[in-house]
């Protein structure tokens, strides 16, 4: 279940293509402010296009270098604030040993945000989206009930 290349959209710092339509995919190239800025824009379209009664599924791919955690955490304070959010989001940051993407997990998690996160280390794309579509069909159970 690898991700592939395939209607990529790209930016000059950070990538963002789609798993089977469903997921998100960003990849950050260049980890620089225009990274968090383009990935951002992006994300705030997708979130503003996106049935709220659907789960918002998307990974983050830092693996390449994790931009400046101060700019990162000022720039998602400004967006939470800002922009109106899918009901049911659920994410996956993928990176290398990054003891600081661990940090803005706890940053998220006291921001009441509706949104599941998980956190892994190396190259476990494929464990990524067993963990996001085995939730999304679960969500989609249950929203049938």
């Amino acid at each position: 279940m690898s991700i592939s290349n395939e209607n990529v959209y790209t930016e000059k710092h950070c990538t963002y293509d789609t798993v089977q339509d469903c997921v998100h995919v960003f990849r950050v190239r260049k980890p620089t402010r225009q990274a968090v800025d383009e990935y951002l824009t992006k994300l705030a379209a997708l979130f503003e296009a996106h049935p709220d009664d659907e789960p918002f599924l998307f990974i983050v791919d830092v693996r390449k270098g994790m931009p400046s955690f101060a700019y990162t955490m000022q720039r998602s304070r400004q967006f939470i604030r800002t922009i109106e959010m899918p009901s049911n989001i659920r994410v996956v940051y993928l990176h290398h040993n990054n003891p600081i993407l661990h940090t803005m997990g706890v940053f998220l998690s006291t921001q009441r945000l509706r949104s599941e996160r998980l956190i892994l280390n190396g190259d476990r794309e494929d464990d990524a989206l067993v963990w996001l579509f085995s939730e999304a069909r679960a969500h989609q159970h249950v929203a049938t009930k």
